[in-house]
Order: structure tokens, then sequence, then C-alpha cells
């Protein structure tokens, strides 16, 4: 068959325009369960677990749609949905497979999913503490101070640690503690822990900047991340975990940065190199040292303001 000839303009006129790409929708900030999971954990054999790791003194957290149960600074075990939707419990896989545990679900990242049942319940008790034992010999060097911090602070200080390890939407790393000051004006800090002489101490206001634009606007706390540390909490009583009053958090809060340092050596160059890169940043952050070794946050008149509120603490100080 002959082709026919065509009316380009006619042609390009009649085509619908191409609709320009949508962006990429940023995820939002999640640190709660889906209501059906809080159920199911709740009942059988994932709530004898949870009371379980409970009793043996594990760190127990809601995050991104999962429930996770730190030891020291690791997430050791989790219960949470595999990448089909079923409630499994999960075990980094780099531990898993030096257990001997039924044959898994499926991998979730790093992940070993298993199905929660009586053959898997009973491997997980039987070798509980030799898991235990891995995780200890592979924990992070900041790990440990963020456990700490979560045993070591509530009312002491007036610092109420809130949350740890918390993923905030466009921002790659993740926030060592969310915690609340007790004090009238109350504020939610967010808190970066570094120690040592490391060079990376002199830069970690940039990271902390990220974090404070993303949950803040004019510096207060915005409307979903109030919203969103409710719920969490709210799941946290019905599981029968401690929770803070829900009522230490609320839309408009201040926010402030903290930088927690520990064994830091106080002459280091790098002091003022922090110093010197804070000078002119527009953001409420301070620095201290913990007290001793078991992440204890001083009082804040010890404190050391930077950038913004350096300028201010010195007005104050001037009259």
């Amino acid at each position: 068959m002959q082709a026919q000839d065509t009316d380009e303009t006619e042609t390009a006129a009649s085509e619908p325009a191409k609709k320009p790409k949508k962006k990429a929708k940023q995820a939002s900030f999640c640190r709660s369960l889906d209501d059906e999971a809080v159920g199911e954990i709740k009942s059988g054999l994932f709530g004898e677990l949870l009371s379980k790791l409970g009793a043996e003194g594990f760190d127990i957290q809601l995050k991104d749609g999962t429930l996770v149960a730190y030891w020291g600074g690791t997430a050791t075990i989790a219960f949470g949905r595999t990448t089909k939707g079923a409630m499994c419990t999960m075990v980094p896989r780099k531990f898993a497979e030096k257990l001997e545990f039924p044959k898994r679900l499926g991998l979730k990242g790093t992940l070993s999913c298993f199905q929660m049942d009586d053959e898997f319940k009973g491997a997980l008790n039987s070798q509980l503490h030799a898991l235990l034992d891995m995780v200890e010999r592979a924990d992070g060097k900041d790990g440990p101070l963020e456990s700490k911090f979560m045993t070591s602070n509530p009312g002491s200080a007036g610092i109420l640690p809130l949350d740890r390890n918390v993923q905030f939407p466009g921002v790659r790393s993740k926030l060592d503690i969310v915690a609340v000051e007790e004090e009238a004006d109350r504020r939610l800090l967010l808190v970066d822990i570094r120690q040592g002489t490391s060079a990376d101490i002199a830069k970690a206001h940039v990271t902390l900047e990220q974090f404070y634009a993303t949950c803040s606007e004019d510096g207060r706390l915005k409307q979903e991340y109030a919203d969103e540390y409710h719920r969490m909490l709210a799941q946290r009583v019905e599981l029968g975990l401690p929770a803070l009053d829900p009522k230490v958090i609320e839309p408009g809060m201040k926010v402030a940065c903290l930088l927690a340092l520990a064994h830091f050596k106080t002459d280091s160059t790098i002091r003022q190199r922090l110093l010197d890169n804070t000078a002119k940043l527009h953001l409420p952050l301070f620095m201290c040292e913990f007290a001793g070794s078991n992440a204890r946050v001083p009082h804040q008149r010890l404190w050391e303001p930077l950038g913004r509120a350096r300028d201010s603490f010195q007005r104050e100080q001037r009259f």
C-alpha cells in the first residue's frame, strides 16, 4: 500500500502536547508503623519476642515502618514487612548467615527476613547470646555512645532523649539523636555525636544545617514532624514501650542543634577550625563535651554557643 502524504503542520497540531516530567516525590518523614503492623506485633509470637527483647535490655525504636531493637549501637533484630508486604522478623544478613536459622523468606537490603513461627522463635532464643556476641565485636565507634545517650540522659540536665539514628527526607546521612529540652522555653534538639580529634568534627555543622533546614521553618518545628512524633509516641504506648509525654512535642516549638563531643582534646586546632567554620552560620548551634564515658550531657550553661548562637551569647554577656 502506498503511503499517503501528510501535512506535518496539521499532524503536529493534532498531537497532544507532551506533559513535563513530574519531579520525583520526596519521601515523607516516617518514625512509626502502619496500624495493621502494630496489631500484629502486639499479638502472638511477635508480642512474646518483643517482651523478651525488652527484658534483655534492648533499646527498641520505631522508624520507617519498622520496629528496630538495638543492642549497643547496632540494629540487631527488627519487625517489619518483606518487599511483598508480609510481616516478618529481620536480622542483619552478616550475622544471620553465621547462625542456624530456618530458611529465610528473602532479603530486604542487608537484612535477612524470616517467618515468625515456633521454629524461628526457638532458633533465635537458643542463639540470642551468640548473636549478641557478634554484634558487640562488630559495633561501630559512635553506636555505643548513641545507646549510652539514650539511657544516661533522661531527666539529667533537663534532656529527654526521643529518637536515634534518624533519617530525614532529602538528607543522605542520618542524625544520631533527637532530644527535647525540659526547660520552660522547650526546644527540640538535633544532636550529632563525634569523638576523638577526627578532622570531620570541624565540618560537622554542614550536616546539622541540613537536618535543621529540613525539619524547621524560621527556626520552628514543622507541623508534619510534630504529627509524626505524636503518632510514634502513641504507638509506643500501645506496644507497652517507654514513651515521652506527647505534650513535649509541639508544632512551632524552637529547634536547635547540639554537637556533642566525646574524648575530645580541648587544645586541638580542630576546635578553632570549628569556630572559624561556623562564625557566620545562621543557626542555633551549640557544642558540649560529654561528662565522663557515659555520654551524659552537661547542663546547658556549660554548652559553648557557635555561630549565630555565639553572637547572641556575647551580646547578652556585654549587657
